[in-house]
């Protein structure tokens, strides 16, 4: 919960917890928005509810702000009235039904993208291996030449050694091809973008969109 103050606030401002309530269950409007009901870019309103009530609330208020970049701590303090109880039936949800004039979005249909480690011939990555390649840059330089040869996959990984995605446990999606072959200069290992998505979490395609753009 983020406190209604600019971040150049005086230390020890007084912010009454009914205003931190009131700017987290209000209204976000979020521009372009690609609607799957009418599909049309158009503005979203983002809208936080309750559909059940807690027996005790935690209230935990977003301290660090950002002023330019720059990291800055918010010490205010927030007043909590002990004289009446807060009415949160203002915040209460409709348990996903749609009201007049509203429009439930379609459940997404794609299958939760599973990431696993690529079958992978042993006896070339241990030779890779005995070589001096740490386990986890030798699964990176096999995979991504081919998984036929070991002198191939430590050329490989010498010229590409200074690569950080050699440091990221190697994941492809499950049921994909096994190997890939060696990437051209101007593509985008696929290798890469794989287990930049199993550790992030992004999209692939906005994975891609992140390293075509370094």
């Amino acid at each position: 919960m983020i406190a209604p103050v600019a971040s150049s606030v005086e230390k020890g401002t007084a912010v009454d917890l009914e205003a931190c309530l009131q700017r987290f269950f209000s209204d976000e409007h979020i521009p372009d928005f690609n609607c799957a009901v009418c599909s049309k870019r158009t503005v979203c309103i983002k809208r936080t509810r309750l559909n059940t009530f807690p027996k005790v609330l935690m209230v935990i208020l977003q301290r660090f702000v950002y002023d330019n970049w720059v990291p800055k701590k918010l010490e205010v303090e927030l007043q909590v009235p002990l004289d009446h109880p807060q009415d949160f039936e203002r915040y209460k949800g409709t348990c996903g039904q749609a009201q007049p004039g509203e429009s439930l979005l379609p459940e997404a249909s794609a299958a939760v993208e599973e990431f696993v480690e690529p079958d992978l011939n042993g006896e070339l990555l241990n030779q890779i291996i005995g070589m001096g390649v740490p386990e986890v840059a030798a699964k990176h330089a096999l995979h991504t030449t081919g998984n036929n040869s070991a002198d191939t996959a430590v050329m490989w990984y010498f010229e590409n050694m200074d690569n950080p995605v050699l440091l990221i446990p190697l994941k492809v999606k499950k049921g994909g091809a096994s190997t890939s072959s060696a990437p051209k200069q101007d593509d985008i290992p696929q290798d890469l973008v794989d287990s930049l998505v199993a550790m992030l979490g992004f999209p692939e395609s906005k994975v891609k969109k992140a390293l075509k753009s370094t």
